[in-house]
């Protein structure tokens, strides 16, 4: 099972409504996986199984906030992060060729 995790400054929110709807949204599709954390250390961080896949705080705007734009583009990180994960079922060393001495 994949953790999400989303650790967000709430104070960055442009629009109340449309966070809420996006956790909404977030919890039906991933129930138990997804875990959100308000912190005024981080701007907005989005984890998968534990490593960092997105930062608000790697964006080249001077003014950061998390809006409409932001979250959607988080939404499309964790389908591709699930997409790579699931996909990863050949092992990236193929050992049948090794022999042990």
């Amino acid at each position: 099972m994949n953790k999400i995790n989303i650790s967000y400054n709430s104070k960055l929110i442009v629009d109340k409504k449309i966070f809420q709807s996006y956790v909404e949204d977030l919890e039906s599709l991933f129930s138990d996986q997804v875990t959100f954390t308000d912190s005024k250390e981080n701007d907005f961080n989005l984890y998968f199984n534990d490593k960092l896949i997105y930062s608000l705080e790697d964006s080249f705007d001077e003014n950061l906030s998390i809006d409409e734009q932001v979250l959607e583009k988080s939404k499309k990180y964790i389908e591709n992060s699930i997409d790579l994960s699931s996909s990863r079922d050949i092992p990236r060393v193929d050992d049948i060729g090794i022999v042990d001495y």
